[in-house]
């Protein structure tokens, strides 16, 4: 069977298990896409390809190196990402698939996890098996588990050493080699538990920090979003407590807050998270997990579509640091500025364009159409919203789809609520439906009505303080129990003074509403029995108030709903 029907083959059985495919050529070029990402170990990348053998040229590794603390913290060819980038790529780009899965045997064969450079070997079997890197090397597989056993059995030998010698800065860089080197093999478990037990070890919050960012990168291998998230929220805890943290790890923070968010499908938190990544003084400090092309692509399309015009200009466009990221992407800017502007088509033909490289992204590529549904439906909303009436006709000349009837679409946004409308099949036109405001002013009653009984029975509680004569405690009944408002009002009454004096004409104001409302007519001076009388007559008043009387009240005591309550409630 030749190669093109052994890759047909192998993308209908993916197909068949829902995995995305992508037919076309795209636009990334594999050399230059890899630069952007680190290796799976510190052994020599690889060169061109060999005319003699067709294989790349790579070192045998004879002996594992010895791990250093420099070396782990400083080196780019650490971790998996550029051999899963290439994986998924060769099972996912049909026109990709061989050239991808002959650099993934490659960057597997670069390291020292052997069921990693099995697995690529034998998905390249399937679509090119008389290709020279579609056959196990034998000799560097025994020589690979022979360096590597000998390596685990050193590092278990130093660190039963320093136990014994209880030497515990010993301890905490031997359970850090420890966890690396299970890191490098594939053993992810072993790897994140000698990485917890570093952690108690550690002393110094950078030392805490570099811990918990090896636990999120092995969280990222094993897929375990919430392993990930809970290390990277300490992390954010720790880092909130350096003073004068490089901008380099908090950006690779952000990075992996992003992701994780993403994975998780909140979508709204990893937007913000990737807005925030700044600038990086080096080079790629998170290129273990996302390029700055990247970071560009996540933040765009989840602002796209998670925030609105006013959001996408003041956060987006308007955020100096995201706008470097921008530039590296200029068909997004492209988009986003189309999407502000209000030229809906012309940001989702862009958005379209790109779809393809999008489908190719580790992380993104399960992500795309969700984000593009939701892109879309915004934009056929902020579409009519501006319209009571708008024909069906042109909906189609901007949001038409080969073989798809905009009907059938507007039909499913009108059922799940995020379009208020009604489709006239009849004349061709769409109905915007406005809202009813009576629910508005109703519910705007009913709060304005139980605020007014909460005031009155704070006036029940002064009246029996001024009955009893406890005025000076007034003073100490706190401003939480009743509005200032109220209190100046009711000490008028009670102390024989009239509306107006020593109080602000906006409380008298009030207060005479108030009154009035009440039945009680205005208050004048008296003397003191008879004041006394009025105010336990004010007191039986109130008192006998019922839920149909207040609402009563309501109507003389507060003002009108304007039309700003009204925009308040929506």
């Amino acid at each position: 069977m030749a190669s093109s029907e052994l890759v047909s083959v192998f993308f209908d059985e993916l197909r068949q298990e829902g995995r995305p495919v992508v037919d076309g050529p795209g636009n990334i070029e594999l050399e230059s896409y890899l630069a952007n990402y680190e290796g799976t170990s510190i052994f020599h990348s690889f060169g061109a390809v060999d005319k003699i053998t067709g294989r790349y040229p790579l070192h045998m590794p004879t002996k594992i190196p010895k791990l250093t603390l420099y070396g782990i913290c400083h080196d780019k060819n650490l971790g998996r990402t550029r051999y899963e980038r290439l994986h998924f790529i060769g099972c996912t780009s049909v026109s990709l698939c061989i050239p991808a899965l002959k650099l993934a045997v490659a960057e597997a064969k670069n390291g020292s996890d052997v069921l990693l450079y099995k697995n690529a070997v034998k998905t390249l079997a399937k679509v090119a098996p008389n290709d020279p890197d579609a056959t196990e090397d034998a000799d560097w597989v025994s020589t690979t588990i022979a360096a590597v056993t000998e390596e685990t059995a050193r590092l278990q030998k130093e660190l039963k050493l320093h136990r014994r010698n209880m030497n515990q800065e010993s301890i905490r860089l031997t359970y850090l080699f420890l966890g690396t080197h299970y890191e490098r093999i594939g053993k992810s478990t072993l790897a994140l538990e000698q990485f917890s037990l570093c952690r108690p070890e550690s002393v110094t919050p950078k030392q805490l920090l570099s811990v918990h960012a090896m636990c999120v990168r092995v969280g990222f291998y094993m897929r375990d979003w919430h392993v990930a998230m809970s290390h990277i929220s300490k992390m954010a805890g720790i880092a909130a407590t350096i003073e004068n943290l490089n901008n380099d790890e908090e950006a690779a923070i952000h990075v992996c807050m992003g992701l994780t968010h993403m994975n998780r499908g909140e979508y709204q938190e990893s937007a913000n998270a990737f807005l925030h990544v700044g600038l990086a003084t080096q080079n790629s400090p998170y290129s273990g997990y996302a390029s700055p092309n990247d970071i560009a692509v996540y933040g765009s399309l989840l602002s796209l579509a998670m925030m609105d015009r006013e959001m996408l200009q003041e956060k987006v466009l308007g955020n100096p640091q995201f706008r470097s990221f921008l530039g590296i992407e200029p068909n997004l800017r492209k988009a986003i500025v189309a999407f502000v502007a209000g030229r809906y088509g012309l940001c989702l033909s862009i958005l379209e364009d790109c779809r393809p490289d999008y489908l190719l992204d580790l992380y993104l590529s399960k992500h795309v159409n969700i984000l593009y549904g939701k892109i879309r439906t915004k934009c056929i909303r902020e579409y009519c919203r501006p319209f009571s009436k708008i024909t069906i006709k042109s909906l189609q000349s901007v949001f038409g789809e080969r073989d798809k009837s905009i009907i059938d679409e507007l039909k499913t946004l009108i059922r799940q609520g995020h379009l208020q409308a009604r489709i006239n099949t009849i004349d061709g036109l769409v109905t915007s439906q406005p809202k009813s405001t009576t629910t508005d002013v109703l519910y705007l009653t009913a709060v304005r009505a139980m605020r007014f009984e909460d005031n009155l029975r704070n006036a029940l509680r002064l009246i029996g303080l001024n009955i009893a004569e406890l005025e000076p405690m007034l003073a100490a009944s706190g401003t939480s129990e009743m509005d200032q408002v109220t209190k100046d009002s009711l000490r008028a009454c009670f102390m024989g003074k009239k509306l107006g004096e020593g109080t602000n004409s906006h409380f008298d104001v009030r207060s005479s509403n108030r009154s009035a409302a009440l039945g009680l007519g205005d208050v004048t001076e008296s003397d003191g029995p008879s004041n006394r009388l009025g105010s336990q007559n004010m007191a039986v008043t109130l008192a006998t108030l019922s839920a149909s009387d207040t609402a009563t009240s309501l109507a003389t005591a507060t003002a009108p709903v304007s039309d700003e309550d009204v925009k308040m409630s929506d």
